[in-house]
């Protein structure tokens, strides 16, 4: 999920840098989470692949969803990436500490 189709490397498109600047260490639990890295995420794809059998499939829909909203990824993030909820949230759900958290983004 961290590479878009045409195999931008993690980290080089504007939309994931735009993702790796939000939030300030109050945002990740007054500092007792770190941020995850891009490693970290690749770790976790391997853990959501084992624990969800549609993890696959749940990747590929939303690659798709994201190149078919009006200017791809990065359009989805400018119109929609505006604002963070209250904390980072885990990586892997309920452990901070295992592979970090990243910024949660809030819809409203």
């Amino acid at each position: 999920a961290l590479e878009d189709s045409g195999g931008t490397a993690p980290g080089g498109s504007p939309a994931l840098r735009q993702l790796a600047s939000l939030g300030d260490a109050k945002h990740f639990h007054s500092g007792a989470a770190r941020r995850a890295t891009p490693e970290d995420l690749q770790r976790a794809q391997a853990y959501w692949q084992q624990v969800f059998s549609g993890w696959p499939d749940w990747v590929r829909r939303l690659r798709a969803s994201l190149s078919a909203f009006p200017g791809g990824r990065e359009g989805l993030v400018a119109a929609h990436v505006q604002r963070l909820s209250v904390t980072a949230c885990a990586v892997v759900y309920g452990d901070l500490q295992v592979l970090g958290a990243l910024p949660h983004i809030s819809n409203a």
